[in-house]
Formats: C-alpha cells, structure tokens, sequence
C-alpha cells in the first residue's frame, strides 16, 4: 500500500475555493481510498459551519464522484465504490482529488488529506458465472442475490437474465464483485454474454442460426466473452450446429448440481481435447431459486486466476482459461496445476522430463484423482483420508495434461439425485448413473506443444 499525505493551510480572503491535488498511478494498483479532515468545524459565535466537499477525477478528466464527509473513507475500484462514486476500473496514469472549500466563514482553515494507493493482488477469485434473477424467470432480487453471494463466500459473481440485460447499476458490494451479463436464449440453444453491459445493439430474437452468428460477432467486437451453455442438457441443450464449428472456444462444461448430462459434457470435453482442440471450460449454478433447504448459488463454483478482483481482471482470467472448477466455492474439492510458471489454461512448450505439480485442496476420503493426457490416465490416486496433498506426475509427450476427482454416490444418494432431477431435469431421472462416477472437481488443461 503506497500513502500519500496533504496539507492545506490558505486564507479565505485567497478566494481559492478548488484545490487540485494529482495523484500518480502506477499499473499495480487496483483501488483508491482517501479521506480528509479540516479544522476549525465552527467558528465561535458563529451559526454558521464551515464545510469542504471532496471529488476524484480520472486521468480523463471525468468526474468519478464527488461527496464525503469529515473523516469518512472513500474507496473507488472497479469492484466496489463508495456511494456516491462510480465503480472504475483503476487505469494507469495521472488522477486528481479535488477538495473544494464549499463555506468557510473562518478567516483561516487546513485541510488534511490522505491518500491509499491499494495494490492489486493476484490468485484464484471464486464465484458464479450464471445466475439469473427476478427481472427475467428467478425469484430473487440483484440486492438479495448480493447478499447470498456475500454469505456463501463468493467472490464474484456474473448476471446472466435470460435475454435481459442487466437494469439499471448491479449493486455494489466491497465482498463480491458484480459483473454485467445476459444469457441469449432460444428453445434450441443458450449462450451467455459476459462483461458488456448492452452487448448487442438489435433485438435477440431471431430463428436464424446465422443471425446469431452475426450477433455473437457483435459481442466479441464490443469485448464481451460468450460461451455455450450445457451443450449436453437432456431439457434444453444446445441443438444448433457444433460439432465441427469453429466459431466457438468455451463451454459451460457444468451446470447446476452434478448429475448425469453434466458428466457426458466432461467426458464429450476431454474428447476434443484429444483431438487437438483447445476449449476453455466455466462451471455456472444456473441460478433461480433454491427448494426448501437447498442452496444452489455457486453451486458448481468457477475459480479464476485473476490479477485482482476487478470486473475486467476475473474476465480476462476467464478469457485465457485460468479456471478451475469446484462443486462448491468453500467446502469443495479444488484442484489446482502448475509446471514451472505455467497454471491451468497455459501453453507451454514440451521438453523432455516435463512434470506438473497437482495440488488437491479438500480431497476427499473416498474419492479418485485422476490426471490425464491425450493416451489416457497418466496418474490415479484414491483418498484414504480427507486432507490437502500435492502430486508430482510425468508429461510423456506434447499434448495436454488435466486433473479430475470423481466418486460414487451410494444408493441413498443416488436416489436423493433421482428425486431432484424429477423436478430438474426429468428426463435424466432414475436411469443409469455413469459407470465411473461423478466428478467432484476438475481443472483446465496445460497444454504442452
């Protein structure tokens, strides 16, 4: 954290009522904060007080807000702002504070400024890619949404109304980041559109594959990400022309609760990574509502590999794969890879005698690691006993290497899924659960050219 300190001692018969203060930021830097203090508050005899207004500018000049009170911390970044103030991406460059002597009626006044100059931290954010709320068919409002992000210790969490993009501001929360979205949907396909707030300047509605396409395009233009949502579904899968197209690169590989068309979709995922194909993969809730005693936010949970948790850092961690998924954001199964700096999503090129180092947080007793390659299981392990462990495991050839945990559910559990899925997904009720299991956690592949 970098501090910065100001004093002001002027006169008011100066008549200086701005005073400009610019602040140099570098490009470590993820969040403002400063707060100031004046003195005198009252002048004796006086009914008068004298007051002092505060105002960030960004290195274009544009006001970013401007209010405060003596004494109160204002923090501005593009995951949260302080009332007031917009939410900002915080870009290198020259920023100015603004202090402004509204009212002095004393002949004398100091104003104290202090500046924090908040660096960003990277390392693996975990949250929601796919919620939807009350303004298209889920139940709860954006604040409540926030607020259950909030307890289920999400660190991000994207807003994806069905063809509704997002109303108004997404709340602010200092706990979670909020991240405009909309899923395009249409009975025969879903795609959902991350980071723009209005992706696509037509009406979504079209019956015309190549429409979309053309759509789609305009996102891309716009910088928005747009992945293809659970392709496999058994109730509403994608059903427009995939295999063989090029013009997608990620897929919701886990949707929802683990179940059978979820495990197909993993299984069809690694199949085109042994074709050659480099697919990036997300895990999303797909969020309505919860039933009774459920609680399905972040449900599977998608870890990022950000630079910090700005909106536009935990998207370009998405966008080059840095991702990791996790039946749940805190009681989970996490899987983590690396070979020398390389973590998951990376290239690197093969050499002889290449290892990964897999990390397995959480692993649970009963359950099996699998790490994998373009020929097969490289490496399987079953746990004896829950616990954090790491594994060394051999590269025999260029290709890719990924690590998946997978168990069996007994037959008390496989009936309590079979129930769900009867409200669910009903035509994956009560038939045959895969042969090697579910998985519980998986990671992207490094892939070693």
């Amino acid at each position: 954290m970098k501090k910065l300190d100001f004093t002001i001692n002027a006169k008011k018969e100066d008549n200086i009522m701005y005073h400009f203060f610019p602040i140099d930021v570098t490009e470590d830097i993820g969040r403002i904060e400063f707060y100031y203090d004046f003195y005198p508050e009252r002048v004796k005899g006086e009914m008068w007080v004298n007051e002092v207004g505060i105002c960030l500018k960004d290195p274009s000049g544009m006001d970013v807000g401007t209010r405060g009170r003596k004494g109160e911390k204002i923090v501005v970044s593009g995951a949260y702002s302080t009332l007031g103030y917009e939410r900002r991406e915080i870009v290198p460059g020259k920023w100015t504070i603004v202090v402004c002597a509204n009212r002095f009626i004393s002949n004398e006044y100091t104003i104290e400024l202090h500046v924090e100059l908040v660096e960003k931290k990277a390392g693996w954010y975990v949250g929601d890619t796919h919620c939807h709320s009350h303004l298209s068919d889920g139940h709860m409002s954006y604040e409540w949404l926030v607020k259950r992000a909030e307890r289920n210790k999400l660190d991000y969490l994207i807003m994806t109304d069905h063809n509704r993009t997002v109303m108004g501001e997404l709340p602010s929360s200092d706990k979670v980041t909020m991240i405009n979205g909309v899923e395009m949907t249409y009975p025969i396909a879903h795609a959902n559109v991350w980071g723009v707030k209005v992706p696509y300047t037509e009406g979504y509605a079209t019956n015309n594959f190549s429409d979309w396409l053309r759509m789609k395009e305009e996102c891309e233009r716009k910088g928005a990400i747009v992945s293809v949502n659970h392709p496999r579904c058994k109730k509403c899968g994608w059903l427009w022309p995939l295999e063989g197209e090029d013009f997608w690169d990620r897929i919701e590989v886990w949707n929802g609760p683990m179940r059978p068309d979820n495990q197909e979709c993993i299984d069809w995922w690694h199949s085109l990574l042994v074709q050659g194909k480099k697919v990036k993969i997300v895990g999303g809730s797909d969020y309505h509502y919860d039933m009774v005693v459920t609680n399905f936010l972040g449900n599977p949970a998608t870890f990022v590999y950000a630079k910090s948790n700005s909106p536009a850092d935990i998207l370009e961690g998405i966008r080059k794969g840095n991702v990791t998924i996790s039946e749940y954001p805190t009681r989970g199964t996490v899987i983590t890879m690396t070979s020398g700096d390389a973590i998951c999503g990376d290239t690197v090129s093969y050499v002889e005698g290449a290892t990964v180092k897999v990390k397995v947080k959480n692993f649970k007793r009963g359950h099996t690691l699998y790490v994998k390659g373009k020929d097969g299981v490289l490496f399987e392990k079953k746990c004896k006993r829950t616990g954090d462990y790491e594994f060394e495991v051999s590269v025999p050839s260029a290709g890719f290497v990924r690590a998946e945990t997978k168990h069996h559910y007994d037959p008390i559990m496989k009936f309590v899924l079979n129930m769900a899925l009867l409200f669910m997904v009903p035509q994956q009720a009560f038939k045959p659960h895969p042969e090697g299991g579910y998985c519980s956690a998986l990671c992207s592949p490094i892939y070693f050219e």
